[in-house]
């Protein structure tokens, strides 16, 4: 019995590391073609949906860089760094939260923008310009980036545990409004989505 459960862990973190690093492989360049794809092309220069594509394709691309392929790096070498350096610790926490922020917001809002932008309605195609991407695109970036420093200052190494936050106050703000308010759009990303 306990050979078959050996071998079960054993083809699990075999899996775990293949599949992982092959995911990794793989939507390293999808990100990198989107990439490329939306900034050279012509058809895709100073377009509103595009600049928010690329600016999810660019996020993306930087969390498998770093947060993803770090997280199958411990599972596929058993050291986990963030249990013993609280720089990794705090850095892991901040880049995994402002890559995940980032990119659902710009996809949020390129399902608002392409809704606007295909509208019968001429006062709400106007709506969708160049310009204001760009300002709300910065005000995504500065807004996830200021925002997440809370999670690096609350973010501990506790003995017989991973780097998480123990703080209860961070922990009920977070689980309330990251979820419920952040997160909570992918909802509206499927409705725009079947719009």
């Amino acid at each position: 019995m306990v050979l078959a459960t050996e071998t079960i862990l054993l083809i699990t973190h075999f899996l775990i590391v293949f599949v992982g690093y092959s995911n990794v492989f793989i939507d390293f360049i999808g990100n990198l073609v989107n990439i490329l794809g939306f900034t050279q092309l012509r058809l895709f220069q100073r377009n509103p949906s595009a600049l928010y594509l690329t600016v999810a394709s660019i996020v993306d691309f930087s969390q498998l860089v770093f947060p993803i392929s770090a997280d199958i790096t411990v599972t596929a070498f058993d050291f986990d760094p963030t249990r013993t350096s609280i720089v990794w610790c705090k850095l892991h926490a901040y880049l995994a939260k402002v890559t995940r922020i980032i990119s659902t917001i710009t996809i949020f809002f390129a399902a608002i923008d392409q809704y606007l932008s295909t509208s019968y309605n001429p006062n709400l195609r106007r709506l969708s310009t160049f310009n204001s991407v760009q300002y709300l695109t910065t005000i995504i970036i500065i807004f996830s980036l200021l925002y997440s420093i809370l999670l690096m200052i609350f973010s501990e190494i506790h003995p017989n545990f991973d780097c998480a936050t123990f703080n209860p106050v961070f922990n009920y703000f977070d689980s309330l409004f990251h979820y419920c308010v952040l997160v909570g759009w992918y909802d509206t990303d499927c409705y725009f989505g079947i719009i």
